[in-house]
């Protein structure tokens, strides 16, 4: 599956939730707001496909996932 930034996270949140706001910045604003550094790390998932786990592409499970969250919370 492909990468998925917090941003693009929020704007799926937001569709379901249009009074939450947020701001995009970027990692030289983030880093005056924190203590550590951010991670930017993507992880490979060629290993576990070539095992034959079978993985939902992100765009997908995202919508998924917030859906099913907007309905327990």
């Amino acid at each position: 599956p492909e990468p998925l930034s917090a941003a693009r996270v929020m704007q799926e949140y937001q569709k379901y939730v249009p009074q939450h706001t947020f701001e995009i910045i970027d990692e030289a604003q983030l880093d005056k707001l924190t203590i550590a550094k951010r991670s930017n790390c993507i992880i490979n998932s060629d290993k576990l496909r070539e095992a034959g786990f079978s993985m939902t592409p992100s765009e997908v499970a995202l919508k998924e996932c917030m859906a099913t969250y907007m309905k327990n919370i």
